[in-house]
């Protein structure tokens, strides 16, 4: 694999690792703070969001969005190779009218399956 903009991941790839120190700062000041705020013990009757399990997946969620943004924007490229194809051909477009009055019977068994014949048979002559 090879990237498009390797510049830009040397740029923002400080982002992943600064944003994990700050979670351990952020995690341990408000492991501090709850501890002065109650007892362990009542932390998880009156904060029952203070789960540590989600905590740390949320954590984990973050950093890892991170990572994978900071990649993104280094535009990760692999697998084509460039070729020349040369192609000869004529482009057609076919605008059918498709309302109401194409039920008519006048051509049977009405106009639109009348055209839609005439088109298959147009395609497959060429």
């Amino acid at each position: 694999m090879r990237f498009g903009d390797f510049g830009e991941l040397l740029i923002f790839i400080w982002v992943v690792p600064l944003l994990v120190v700050f979670y351990l700062w952020a995690v341990r000041h408000k492991n501090t703070a709850m501890e002065r705020f109650a007892q362990k013990e009542l932390l998880g009757e009156i904060a029952p969001a203070y789960g540590r399990n989600y905590a740390k997946l949320r954590i984990f969620l973050n950093i890892a969005a991170a990572l994978f943004i900071v990649l993104a924007l280094s535009k990760p490229q692999w697998g084509f190779k460039w070729r020349d194809v040369k192609s000869k051909g004529v482009d057609v477009v076919f605008a059918v009218d498709t309302s109401n009055s194409m039920l008519a019977v006048d051509m049977p068994p009405n106009r639109l399956s009348f055209t839609k014949e005439e088109l298959r048979e147009f395609v497959r002559k060429l």
